[in-house]
């Protein structure tokens, strides 16, 4: 180096800190540029350090950072080169806000144009991002590279989407938080099986305020990566979110996994605004495990007809129902080692919808899935409603509510349960919401409560059905 007088240099990121490492400030050059793999912290004095990234495919160098020794404790790969784009987009092509973490593509005009003799691969890795997106529709890159912008603007490099392993589509492995009512002695689980399970137990027996801001901080401080919860609690988590204007910027939740009851859309969209990804969608019981999720762009449930065969028989009998028609959901799991098999009445009930592919193959798909049977409620029509209806008014009533249930005692008879903040609350407009769902000549009884409590399932239901035409 001294003998050619040279200045500065590029190396592979391994040989430039152990360089870094060996020599430091006194290597006899200004800079050092290096780039491969992932920079740790580095110490170099003097010497200017540059972490690179970049593919072949991108005619090397995409983006570049010059290190700060004192404070890049997470080393970035620094902004986009001159009249380039970085994008970073989640799974369905979408792209993604700042912090949250995705596949970083990248376009500009050193990109090449594909790989020689390689049209499938070519096809795949550079394919254009959606209309509008960029201009003129202009080729995109697919690093495979994971990645998320910090709040300075620059890229963090996350490592690569092909280390993580995946079962149809969904990362395994992920450290999870797991909201439900944790008994002691019944389903609490040992500091031991939590470690060996990459679990950690969240209790939701209460959800003010209070908790869920630690609740918050520990997802925070212990890194969670994936939350599993009912949709009551992921409703309350997401609505303290917004209200309280948390950070998100340290978190490292990459999938949100709502389960038992359905969950409202309204919550859905709020949590795909705040997290910057959309939440997986998931019907299921103790009994049986997971029997339909929902997938990218399809608001329907796939049922898994792998393990599960699926009936929908009518509420009054066990005759089947017609397709389309509301009915009970009954499950008989392939893999239950019973015998005779076992057809099992789940007590929920739903509407089920069968098609044929081209392929002749079947597939199975809930359009609407409405709980138990208990909980099936009907407005003074004797239509069935939706969850949602009941979730809905609790989000339209937020910070006044804090919890509520409704009862239908006879076919036009309601009494809502409310625990809420007296004097804020004004009765006759929450009562006008409930009748915009439940009809106008609803006869609607209003009781006032201290607390609403959570069932040993760790859900705190928002309705119940007490009618006797309606009953089992």
């Amino acid at each position: 180096i001294k003998e050619n007088h040279i200045k500065g240099f590029t190396l592979p990121t391994q040989m430039g800190m152990a360089m870094l490492s060996q020599y430091g400030g006194d290597l006899p050059c200004e800079f050092l540029m290096m780039g491969g793999e992932k920079m740790l912290p580095v110490s170099a004095d003097r010497l200017k350090v540059i972490n690179g990234y970049g593919p072949t495919e991108f005619t090397v160098c995409s983006s570049f950072h010059i290190v700060d020794p004192e404070k890049d404790k997470d080393v970035p790969i620094g902004r986009p080169v001159p009249n380039s784009y970085s994008l970073i987009i989640d799974r369905h092509g979408n792209l993604l806000p700042r912090h949250a973490v995705g596949e970083l593509c990248l376009a500009g005009p050193q990109l090449a144009v594909g790989y020689h003799n390689m049209p499938e691969i070519t096809k795949k890795r550079f394919a254009p991002l959606r209309d509008g997106v960029l201009p003129d529709n202009m080729p995109v890159y697919h690093t495979g590279d994971l990645a998320c912008y910090n709040e300075n603007s620059d890229l963090i490099y996350k490592g690569r989407i092909d280390f993580q392993v995946k079962l149809n589509g969904f990362r395994i492995g992920m450290k999870r938080g797991e909201f439900r009512v944790w008994i002691k002695g019944k389903n609490a689980i040992s500091p031991w099986k939590s470690f060996k399970n990459n679990l950690k137990m969240i209790d939701i027996s209460n959800m003010g305020d209070e908790y869920l801001a630690k609740v918050c901080e520990r997802i925070r401080r212990e890194k969670m990566q994936c939350l599993v919860a009912y949709s009551s609690a992921l409703t309350a988590l997401a609505g303290y979110i917004q209200r309280e204007h948390v950070d998100l910027s340290k978190w490292q939740v990459e999938m949100i996994f709502s389960m038992g009851e359905a969950l409202p859309q309204s919550t859905y969209d709020l949590i795909r605004e705040l997290f910057g990804f959309a939440p997986v969608r998931s019907y299921g019981n103790n009994e049986n495990g997971f029997i339909a999720v929902t997938l990218p762009a399809d608001d329907r449930y796939v049922a898994d007809l792998y393990n599960y065969y699926i009936e929908i028989l009518k509420l009054d009998s066990d005759e089947p129902a017609a397709e389309g028609e509301v009915g009970r959901i009954v499950v008989t799991d392939y893999y239950n080692r019973a015998f005779p098999m076992i057809r099992y009445d789940t007590g929920d009930t739903g509407i089920y919808t069968t098609e044929i592919d081209e392929h002749g193959r079947k597939h199975g798909y809930f359009t609407e899935i409405y709980g138990r049977r208990g909980s099936l409620m009907y407005n003074t029509k004797g239509e069935p409603l939706s969850i949602h209806v009941f979730m809905n008014v609790l989000l339209k009533m937020e910070g006044i509510v804090h919890q509520s249930k409704c009862i239908q005692w006879e076919k036009k008879r309601y009494e809502l349960l409310i625990n809420a903040d007296r004097d804020r609350l004004v009765e006759k407009d929450l009562v006008d919401l409930y009748r915009k769902y439940l009809g106008e000549d609803a006869v609607i009884d209003v009781t006032y409560v201290d607390e609403i409590p959570v069932q040993q399932s760790g859900k705190r239901m928002v309705c119940e059905n007490r009618c006797p035409d309606y009953a089992d």
